[in-house]
């Protein structure tokens, strides 16, 4: 069976290969909290590791709104605002 463009697109978006890390063992995974988000750590065997680290980001979305004759009606929506990372 085929795959679509759009499952290929998102094969080619979602996956990442570490070569260096293919055959290794994993010794224990482990996840850290750190005052920016926290990490995620694979450990293997060999003592060397693989981490990610995961950042949170906020997304603001400013409106004027009309609460006087129909409840929440927006009356101007502004450019949303985000976290820089």
């Amino acid at each position: 069976m085929q795959k679509s463009n759009d499952e290929k697109r998102y094969d080619r978006r979602m996956r990442r290969k570490y070569p260096w890390a293919c055959g290794k063992i994993v010794d224990y995974i482990r996840e850290e909290h750190t005052d920016y988000g926290f990490e995620i750590i694979v450990q293997f065997t060999d003592k060397t590791a693989m981490g990610w680290t995961v950042r949170p980001k906020t997304v603001l979305e400013p409106e004027l709104m009309d609460w006087r004759k129909d409840p929440g009606k927006t009356l101007r929506s502004y450019p949303a605002l985000t976290t820089r990372s």
